[in-house]
């Protein structure tokens, strides 16, 4: 998923303006992993995922078990006039954080990218709209790339409990 700015200068943007604006930020990421099983026969196997453009020079907030274990790296952007058009990059990984599932991957070109406003989560209120975009998994040889949904922020300050769970 993605945070995007949903000020504008008529009040907050439609889910429609923020899919919009939020297709040119998202972008779906897929890895390279050979696995060795217990006998040492090795196979490949991909992983799909979400990142979302941090800054204009292409560092991408993902997921560390997306890219863990990653021998290659592809992320897809949508063209920003046509977001049929999609372009590929090979990408590196930058960092990465197994204990908060958070990396930064990079991807590199000539012109700028479109990069998410990052919001402010003490300014958040219960109840509060929020929208998700992203790309939640693959079937098959189809990945549901930016899928929206909408909901709303269900609470705030919650105490974790143990890993995985909190109240």
């Amino acid at each position: 998923g993605t945070a995007v700015n949903t000020a504008s200068s008529s009040g907050n943007l439609t889910a429609g303006e923020i899919y919009s604006l939020a297709c040119q930020q998202v972008v779906g990421i897929t890895t390279e992993v050979t696995l060795t099983n217990y006998f040492g026969q090795t196979s490949s196997s991909a992983v799909a995922g979400t990142g979302f453009i941090i800054a204009e020079d292409g560092y991408i907030l993902t997921n560390a078990h997306v890219v863990d274990g990653a021998e290659k790296l592809v992320v897809v952007v949508n063209d920003y006039e046509d977001a049929g058009t999609t372009y590929e990059y090979e990408a590196t990984v930058v960092g990465s954080d197994a204990s908060t599932d958070i990396a930064v991957v990079k991807i590199t070109r000539d012109e700028p990218f479109v990069a998410a406003t990052i919001g402010d989560s003490d300014t958040l209120k219960v109840g509060q709209d929020v929208c998700a975009i992203g790309n939640p998994g693959v079937t098959g040889d189809v990945m549901f790339e930016h899928t929206m949904t909408k909901g709303i922020i269900s609470g705030l300050n919650r105490v974790s409990l143990s890993e995985g769970y909190s109240l």
